[in-house]
């Protein structure tokens, strides 16, 4: 940044105090970048009047070192002050660099104290905006990790209902007819075929990356995920048994009624215990799938 010095101003008050290097931040930028000139451009006149070293707070000859704190200045500012005719005529009596400084140090710590103030408050409106902007963020990010959660509960829950009621099928016989295969088995025999395999295999898979993909619970779903965790293991009970007993399924009609029995237990101990919002994702989701079995009791 370079600043451009008139003649007349060698009959000016100016003074000059140097910028360190660890100081030449954004900050200083902002506050003194209209007036910061290099080393090059400071008048001659204002070189010999000396400078200020606003570390060490020392008056020194003008130089890019400060001779006391060794601080570096890549950068200079000059500051324009005015006096009357008795701080000229002491001003230019004196042979110390310190008493010609008094009056353009205490405009310049006037200067940087109003400017310190404005930056305060620029800093603190920032800062005020940046919390919000967090706690906005952190709340709408808790809201969709909970709205999240209930939708791929409420789908694990449709998908194992589903499943469970595949296997009840296919020990039942009544597999074939639903998927409408004509069966080449006696009516009195049940087996899996390879259509009933092929399905069964694509639930259990599905199943299991919603299970797989179901985020750590909050303290409101803890109930919940424990009944969900209860009836995803009667289901692969359930379905274990019918796929590794494929020509004798109809022997595990009892453990499948029985199973049966303990997932309409726990669907009564989830509604007796449902959370707000997975009661709204289940109405949601009851225009989509068919979820009687939980919100009507069929």
């Amino acid at each position: 940044m370079k600043k451009s010095i008139s003649n007349k101003d060698a009959n000016n008050q100016n003074w000059l105090f140097g910028v360190p290097k660890k100081m030449a931040t954004l900050w200083w930028r902002i506050v003194f970048w209209r007036d910061a000139i290099a080393r090059h451009n400071v008048p001659e006149h204002i070189r010999l009047r000396g400078m200020f070293c606003p570390v060490c707070r020392k008056v020194q000859p003008f130089s890019d070192r400060c001779a006391f704190c060794q601080c570096e200045f890549p950068c200079f500012v000059i500051i324009t002050t005015t006096t009357n005719s008795r701080n000229k005529r002491q001003a230019s009596r004196s042979t110390s660099l310190g008493k010609g400084l008094n009056a353009p140090l205490h405009a310049l710590f006037k200067r940087v104290s109003k400017v310190s103030l404005r930056n305060r408050a620029i800093a603190a409106i920032l800062m005020f905006l940046l919390l919000t902007s967090l706690v906005v963020g952190i709340v709408r990010y808790k809201g969709y990790v909970r709205s999240q959660y209930a939708h791929n509960y409420v789908q694990a829950l449709y998908i194992i209902k589903s499943g469970m009621n595949m296997g009840e099928m296919v020990c039942d016989g009544t597999f074939n007819a639903w998927r409408g295969i004509e069966s080449s088995s006696t009516p009195e025999v049940s087996h899996v075929g390879p259509e009933a395999r092929d399905d069964l295999q694509f639930v259990h898979a599905e199943i299991n990356k919603i299970m797989g993909g179901l985020d750590p619970p909050s303290a409101e779903y803890t109930q919940a995920d424990r009944i969900l965790r209860n009836i995803y293991s009667l289901y692969e009970k359930t379905n274990s048994m019918v796929l590794n007993s494929p020509d004798a399924v109809s022997m595990h009609t009892t453990e499948i009624v029985a199973a049966k029995a303990e997932f309409s237990r726990e669907i009564n101990s989830l509604k007796a215990n449902l959370p707000a919002p997975l009661a709204d994702e289940l109405k949601k989701a009851s225009q989509k799938y068919d979820l009687r079995f939980i919100i009507d009791g069929k």
